[in-house]
């Protein structure tokens, strides 16, 4: 399966249908499922905005679906779609993009992995992941 690395605690607003765009500075041409995998470090802004609980790292933390990517051509767009991305509107560059997922399981019992930079493929099945939700219930 495809999977993405996003710091906590984005990764958990993600999985958790608090945020539905994932901010980079580039696009991927991959729709469907993706592994939502939280990196080992988290990222202190976001700590800050959203406080530092005890967020789970260096794992797999949910499943989710890409469903598009937009353009944020202008800090107007970025701006508009704050409700979603939930960035701070100071973070615009110019080089903003979003990747669209919509909800799909978030993983009670969350697997380490190592992660990687990008969309990258990891080796884990839907099945593995079902399997291991039932394992730890």
């Amino acid at each position: 399966m495809k999977a993405l690395t996003v710091k906590q605690p984005w990764a958990d607003m993600l999985v958790s249908g608090r945020k539905d765009v994932e901010i980079r500075t580039w696009k991927t041409r991959h729709r469907g499922p993706i592994l939502i995998h939280s990196s080992k470090k988290s990222c202190p802004h976001g700590l800050n905005l959203f406080g530092n609980k005890d967020y789970p790292l260096g794992c797999i933390v949910g499943v989710m679906e890409v469903i598009g990517c937009v353009d944020y051509n202008t800090f107007k767009d970025f701006a508009e779609d704050k409700d979603v991305h939930l960035n701070p509107i100071n973070w615009y560059t110019g080089k903003e993009k979003g990747i669209v997922l919509k909800q799909v399981l978030k993983l009670l019992n969350p697997i380490p992995y190592k992660g990687q930079l990008g969309v990258w493929n990891c080796p884990l099945t839907m099945k593995q992941i079902q399997e291991n939700e039932v394992r730890y219930k």
